[in-house]
């Protein structure tokens, strides 16, 4: 157990803090266990949780953020799974290796980084940024944080330039939020056929 979270540690420092060490371990990341990465990525969705209630709403309710909780912990872990398989597509379209294991592994570490959200939205609130708009804000601040470590994994990972990293990630971004949308589409349309 003290070995597993030291590994959890070394590997929370290499992709925060030492990125660059990726090419010199041949651009793996090994992951032996998930159980201690799912405690933090909860704890990200319930940093999520109270950190958009603590903008928007004066009465905090304990069932709402149970259930906001629940909701984002399943976005978070669902993320690096929809999302890989896009990138590794486009990186393996400009002729690079596919490596979707490690970019996988390198995405499920960056959604820690929304951790952030509530201390950021207490900065926000402290500056009367706060409601709908402050939530957009804090909301946008830390998905460009985690778009901002997703792209530096993937200059490192397939060893890719800037300009070609951000095209793949928005092209991948725009499938994710394309499919829910088509869907979407279809079964509003299914609804109004039945409703005949």
């Amino acid at each position: 157990m003290e070995s597993y979270k030291l590994n959890f540690l070394d590997r929370i420092n290499l992709i925060f803090l030492e990125p660059d060490s990726i090419p010199r371990r041949g651009g793996k990341l090994e992951i032996e266990s998930d159980y201690i990465l799912n405690i933090f990525v909860f704890l990200s969705a319930l940093s999520i949780s109270v950190g958009g209630f603590y903008l928007t709403s004066s009465d905090i309710n304990v069932v709402f953020i149970l259930a906001s909780t629940t909701i984002h912990w399943l976005c978070l872990s669902v993320l690096p799974y929809i999302l890989s398989p896009f990138i590794d597509f486009f990186a393996q379209m400009k002729d690079k290796s596919g490596k979707t294991k490690d970019i996988l592994v390198y995405m499920k570490y960056s959604t820690l980084v929304f951790l952030l959200f509530t201390p950021l939205a207490m900065l926000f609130k402290a500056f009367a940024i706060k409601n709908v708009f402050g939530l957009m804000v804090t909301f946008l601040v830390v998905s460009l944080m985690f778009a901002y470590n997703t792209l530096r994994g993937m200059n490192l990972i397939y060893d890719l330039e800037n300009p070609i990293s951000m095209r793949i990630f928005v092209l991948s971004s725009g499938f994710l939020f394309a499919i829910p949308m088509i869907l979407s589409w279809f079964l509003f349309a299914f609804l109004l056929l039945a409703m005949r």
